[in-house]
């Protein structure tokens, strides 16, 4: 049970942001390189299924009433089992992303098994993170946003 199933519930509250700038690279056209980002995350299916995957736990995790018939339940607990095969192995690597150390990092990295273990593990993970591969994209936008600027000036 949740605070909210209290009598009194404490009020939830929200810490403002501080302004800040800063001032050390200027993006040169805000608006386009959200839209490009927008447009390539709406289209998406991954990106689609991951929003589709978080209304379904937001869902599950506000609701408080559940069958107490053994079979009623049990049922239910099928449907959420079911619902959420829908989202096993949602990640896959990205054919079109190269994660790779860098050369001078290796001999670090090779100098212990347990290290080269858990750096394989971080790549593979890396190489299906849909978040990165589009932050990625957006650094592209930038530059050709950059370039572009550029040649107006």
């Amino acid at each position: 049970l949740g605070e909210r199933e209290n009598d009194y519930p404490l009020e939830s509250t929200t810490i403002e942001p501080v302004p800040y700038n800063q001032g050390v690279y200027h993006i040169a056209d805000i608006g386009k390189l959200k839209a490009a980002s927008g447009a390539r995350v709406s289209a998406d299916q991954v990106f689609q299924k991951v929003n589709d995957n978080a209304v379904r736990l937001r869902k599950k995790k506000d609701q408080s009433q559940f069958p107490l018939q053994a079979e009623k339940y049990r049922q239910w607990n099928k449907r959420q089992d079911e619902e959420a095969k829908q989202f096993e192995n949602l990640f896959q690597p990205i054919e079109a992303f190269q994660v790779e150390n860098l050369a001078a990092d290796l001999p670090q990295i090779q100098s212990d098994t347990s290290r080269t273990a858990r750096n394989d593990s971080w790549l593979k993970d890396k190489k299906k993170d849909i978040q990165l591969y589009e932050a990625f994209h957006v650094m592209q936008d930038m530059i050709r946003l950059d370039a572009i600027a550029a040649g107006r000036q």
